[in-house]
């Protein structure tokens, strides 16, 4: 990995940033050789001859896998119900022989092993391998070339079913079948709003390293702490064109909302590079490092394709492969800041990852600065005890003149939440008792403010 995403990108690393050849601290993808199922290695699990709801998660960092189950006469051989997705059950099973799943995607299913007698001896015991025949590398969408497709004696295997046990059930099997009606029909999200384009890029930063970033059609690329472009109203029903302008495939995740997928599209267009501008302030510049782009689109190629079935759930990861549009619909149904990001590790890592903000943009949380004696209206003496406080907190303050005074208490993110007025207070020692009626557990920022001056200090609350 090094060699390929380091200096086989060109990178120019100098012994006084990386000393000792101790290399970065970010690469692009990581792409290991040793497949873990719950924290073992290539495991295997005695079963019954019944059927079995598994919970998959991908886990690991960059790699996506097509997991096809082999009974012994080859992948495919069997199949696999697909009864969930991300966040929730199908409206009916889906059937499948094989399964793509992306870093950070998860899938609900089911395998049936009625059908194969079982037997105590391991070596005669039917068994049943859960195979990837996905990429040894990025994954690019598409066809994979059979070179690249994962090593069959290593990263082809997942795990390994053996039928060794008596069926133990009372009474008769789950009856989830194909046809099976798991929940109410699923309501499509409607909008009449304008869809808003984002934009999936690579760059380089200051170093020379691969950088994935995201970004919207009309501004192009941005670094995580750029002002934030993404703003819904709260319960609004917005859909987000993501097109992606790199040469992999991405999943990308949106926390704290579920969404459905519409469709994907191939997309003409072209890229240039611009100076970016780095997560530490560093500026970019084209002749060297710190390189974005901007996303001139030619237009659309109009091979719009439908979700796969098993797609048709709530969902809140999906796969945009290279050249392509993915569409999805939400709805914004809680308040707050949360994160929109790619969920390969290393890309969310290193810079593929972006603010967005649900409901009004509350202003800049209150900058902690402390009082010096050179303040004309308040002394340095300024004592706020207990921290942590749990019902009631003691402030005391010296003022050298008279002043009008304010005690105020905001969240981290710069809404107020409790506010009292003073009044006019004369010079001298004062005191001011908070309570925390208001305040649930966590941290806040209180401002005692005399009109001139401010002084901040962070509280705990813990009730």
């Amino acid at each position: 990995p090094y060699e390929d995403f380091i200096t086989g990108e060109g990178a120019v690393l100098p012994d006084d940033v990386f000393p000792d050849n101790g290399g970065p601290t970010a690469l692009a993808e990581y792409f290991g050789n040793i497949i873990l199922v719950n924290g073992k290695a290539w495991p295997k699990l005695d079963v019954e001859p019944r059927k079995y709801r598994l919970r998959l998660l991908n886990g690991s960092d960059s790699r996506f896998y097509i997991l096809k189950l082999d009974n012994g006469t080859g992948a495919g051989s069997d199949n696999m119900m697909v009864i969930g997705t991300d966040n929730g059950l199908l409206e009916s099973p889906v059937l499948v022989n094989e399964l793509a799943i992306a870093p950070g995607e998860r899938y609900d299913v089911i395998v049936d092993f009625s059908d194969y007698v079982p037997n105590a001896d391991p070596l005669m015991a039917p068994k049943i391998t859960v195979t990837n025949w996905g990429a040894d590398g990025p994954a690019a969408g598409g066809v994979i070339d059979p070179g690249d497709i994962a090593c069959p004696e290593t990263t082809g295997k997942i795990m390994q079913f053996q039928v060794t046990k008596p069926s133990l059930l009372i009474g008769e099997d789950a009856t989830v079948a194909l046809g099976t009606t798991l929940r109410g029909d699923i309501a499509p999200l409607t909008t009449n709003a304008e869809a808003r384009q984002l934009v999936l890029f690579e760059g380089m930063d200051e170093f020379g390293r691969l950088q994935p970033m995201l970004g919207t059609l009309n501004e192009g690329s941005q670094t995580w702490f750029e002002p934030i472009t993404e703003n819904p109203a709260l319960n609004a029903v917005e859909e987000w064109e993501v097109y992606n302008a790199t040469g992999d495939a991405h999943p990308i995740h949106l926390h704290l909302v579920t969404f459905q997928i519409q469709n994907r599209e191939s997309f003409d267009g072209f890229v240039t590079p611009r100076p970016q501008i780095q997560h530490n302030s560093v500026p970019g510049d084209l002749t060297t490092y710190g390189i974005g782009g901007v996303l001139t689109m030619d237009g659309l190629l109009g091979d719009v394709t439908a979700p796969l079935p098993h797609e048709n759930g709530w969902k809140d990861t999906f796969i945009v492969p290279p050249g392509q549009v993915g569409r999805v619909r939400a709805k914004f149904d809680r308040p707050g800041r949360y994160v929109w990001h790619c969920h390969i590790l290393s890309h969310e890592d290193h810079e593929m990852m972006r603010p967005f903000h649900v409901g009004p943009i509350p202003p800049p949380p209150p900058v902690l600065k402390n009082a010096t004696v050179e303040d004309p209206d308040l002394q340095a003496e300024f004592r706020f005890y207990p921290n942590p406080v749990s019902e009631l907190a003691h402030l005391e303050f010296v003022l050298e003149s008279d002043a009008e005074v304010m005690v105020q208490v905001y969240r981290l993110d710069g809404s107020l939440i409790q506010s009292e007025n003073l009044g006019s207070l004369n010079e001298g020692f004062q005191t001011y008792t908070l309570t925390t009626d208001l305040l649930d557990n966590g941290m806040y920022i209180l401002e005692l403010n005399t009109g001139k001056k401010q002084f901040r200090e962070s509280i705990v609350v813990s009730k």
